[in-house]
């Protein structure tokens, strides 16, 4: 059976080049996300079991073979990896990799926030919390998302991130500001694809996936939301941190084998957003960014 592509259209960091990336997809996964797959993939694709059988196999030796064609076909730096290439054990475990030291600088600027992860971002200010962006033409409503978790209205006209991974990019994700965990939650749900055909072809997609929710008060731009979403194959989003207080840069966990995304909301009047993410989103596309790159500033109020 022929393996299908998506053509992702996104802009690199810092630069202004519209750039095409072929983002590989089972023909199955297409069938179940198109017109006529619709009518099984609830009885099928969109419960845990699929994805734990896809996981087994991912964690499994007979996985080991797919890596090198895996590095090849996305063109991933293995020269950034902790582990040789030989040293991992499955598919999975590559998958999960963790990066050397050196392979990502944190932006040291103290009143920063970092992207989370290595991912593909879109930013958007001054939100409608009854109007939160999946993908163009489809919305949700913030309290449905948090399902009681903090109060929608708290992050009314503050701003909004995506950081939709994919299956190419380090899988770990990390804290964007010094800070303590005040609450999480974790909320059962199903696990639908994050590629851009799913979020086209279901709706209220991060509603209705599995996800994990911390509740985060930051050194410089107050209480934050961070929510991540489970995805296809990935059996479960794994929560590394030790402590409740944490530094900016400190790893906060991992997702298993699939595509996923980071959704992070702040407070009105807390963070001024990379203006070259806010005008790429504006102008439809995503940025590519990497972990520990500058996503916003703290707004310093000054007396008058």
């Amino acid at each position: 059976m022929k393996i299908k592509t998506i053509k992702t259209l996104y802009i690199k960091r810092n630069t202004k080049k519209i750039c095409c990336e072929e983002e590989i997809n089972d023909p199955l996964l297409c069938f179940f996300f198109g017109k006529y797959g619709s009518l099984i993939r609830n009885h099928i694709f969109d419960y845990p079991v699929f994805s734990k059988i896809l996981a087994h196999y991912y964690k499994s030796k007979f996985s080991k073979k797919a890596i090198l064609k895996f590095i090849e076909k996305y063109n991933i730096d293995a020269n950034e990896f902790e582990k040789n290439i030989e040293e991992f054990k499955s598919f999975n475990e590559f998958f999960i990799r963790k990066l050397k030291p050196c392979a990502r600088k944190i932006e040291k600027n103290k009143i920063s926030a970092i992207c989370p992860a290595d991912s593909m971002a879109l930013a958007f200010e001054n939100i409608d919390t009854n109007k939160i962006f999946q993908i163009k033409h489809e919305t949700f409503k913030l309290d449905e998302l948090l399902k009681g978790f903090a109060r929608a209205q708290d992050f009314e006209c503050g701003n909004y991130c995506i950081f939709r991974l994919t299956p190419k990019h380090y899988h770990r994700f990390h804290f964007i500001d010094d800070g303590k965990i005040i609450k999480t939650k974790s909320l059962k749900g199903k696990l639908y694809s994050v590629n851009l055909v799913s979020l086209k072809q279901t709706k209220k997609l991060y509603i209705k996936n599995k996800k994990y929710l911390t509740l985060f008060e930051s050194k410089n731009f107050g209480n934050i939301i961070c929510i991540e979403i489970g995805a296809v194959c990935i059996g479960s989003i794994v929560q590394t941190y030790k402590s409740k207080n944490v530094l900016k840069g400190d790893e906060k966990g991992y997702f298993q084998y699939g595509g996923s995304a980071i959704l992070i909301f702040f407070q009105k009047n807390k963070i001024k957003i990379d203006n070259e993410l806010l005008e790429n989103t504006k102008n439809g596309y995503e940025t590519e960014v990497k972990i520990g790159e500058f996503l916003g500033e703290k707004i310093i109020k000054t007396c008058r």
